[in-house]
């Protein structure tokens, strides 16, 4: 999943071009943006899950992490909580739970902080990343990498 920041708003979607989504800004006249988004907007904390996203018809992949950039125009110090939710064809997990304690002097190109998180269930159908925080940042970028590994093979029991 990417975003992308433009003139008419921030566009989330995958990068294959199957889906997109648009968010559209915020719009007053003399105003202006930053990152899509108005400046006398209200920024609220960071607290939200995205839907679960794999490869289509029961493949099976190989989840070898999520790399994400928050967006903080002030560069306060603050704490981020970042966990993968993923499934098989057999049961849901909670990957992978990781706490980020980001300074100051983290944030890069006035705001800016990446990081990647790695799941312990990595042979995975789809993941879902939370983002739980209590300052008001910016979910700036998404992007999971995978490869495809094989097709699941669902228990008859389970089966119609």
């Amino acid at each position: 999943m990417r975003l992308y920041d433009t003139v008419n708003g921030t566009i989330f979607g995958n990068s294959f071009n199957w889906w997109q989504y648009q968010y559209y800004a915020p719009t007053a006249v003399g105003t202006s943006t930053t990152l899509g988004i108005a400046k006398n907007s209200t920024i609220v904390p960071l607290n939200y899950q995205t839907g679960y996203i794999g490869p289509d018809s029961n493949i099976r992949m190989v989840l070898s992490g999520i790399t994400f950039a928050v967006y903080n125009e002030f560069k306060t110090a603050t704490s981020l909580q970042v966990t993968i939710y993923g499934y098989d064809q057999d049961k849901a997990y909670t990957s992978s739970t990781k706490t980020f304690k980001i300074q100051p002097a983290d944030y890069v190109n006035g705001g800016i902080f990446r990081a990647m998180i790695q799941p312990v269930q990595d042979r995975l159908l789809a993941a879902s990343i939370k983002f739980a925080c209590n300052t008001a940042i910016r979910l700036y970028d998404l992007q999971y990498h995978w490869t495809e590994e094989a097709q699941a093979n669902i228990s008859p029991a389970r089966s119609l």
